[in-house]
């Protein structure tokens, strides 16, 4: 399994489309965004470029990233993800909520 993952991307638009690239490029089975896709303008743009990702994508909501924004999106965007893989869970946060220095109560030894 191959899994490509990005984070704080701030409304940039040639930030997501290097990070578009990276997906087409390597097709990942799955795509996680780790929260601040939006930033001050671009949406449209920042929309139309993750409806372009072929994969089974996750969505996390960073604290940059608004409701008017968020419902534009393809699918929702949540405050964490888990992917169950290797076999382990890898669970997946924006750092304003979880890091290294507070880690979710959820993971277990060998999570991730």
């Amino acid at each position: 399994m191959k899994i490509c993952v990005f984070s704080d991307i701030h409304g940039s638009v040639a930030g997501m489309e290097y990070a578009l690239n990276i997906v087409l490029r390597e097709r990942p089975d799955k795509v996680v965004i780790c929260g601040d896709l939006f930033g001050a303008r671009n949406t449209g743009e920042l929309v139309a470029l993750v409806k372009r990702i072929d994969a089974v994508t996750y969505l996390i909501r960073g604290n940059n990233d608004r409701d008017n924004e968020v419902a534009l999106l393809p699918c929702r965007m949540e405050g964490y993800g888990d992917i169950y893989h290797f076999p382990r869970r890898l669970y997946y946060t924006h750092g304003h909520l979880y890091n290294k220095y507070l880690v979710p109560p959820v993971l277990k030894e060998n999570d991730v």
